[in-house]
């Protein structure tokens, strides 16, 4: 099992998947899930693989599978390369 996104990045690197470990801002904004009110925008770390996300926590957001692979939803803001 993998315990955060760096080991899971890692591992796809052995398999000649290349990718890269991204940490978005999730805008409140355009989020109609559970994010608290005074909350504007919170960090979130997914994967990009060919310009799709891989989200393996992705069920913490209303309405997401519990693993997510896809188009990157509208929320998921400014995302910045991490390694």
């Amino acid at each position: 099992m993998f315990y955060d996104k760096f080991s899971l990045s890692c591992y796809l690197d052995t398999l000649d998947i290349e990718n890269n470990v991204i940490v978005f801002d999730i805008d409140a904004d355009k989020y109609d899930g559970h994010l608290p009110s005074n909350i504007e925008v919170i960090e979130h770390y997914a994967i990009i693989i060919d310009g799709k996300l891989l989200d393996v926590t992705a069920s913490q957001f209303k309405g997401m599978p519990k693993v997510y692979f896809g188009e990157i939803p509208e929320w998921y803001a400014k995302g910045q390369k991490t390694h």
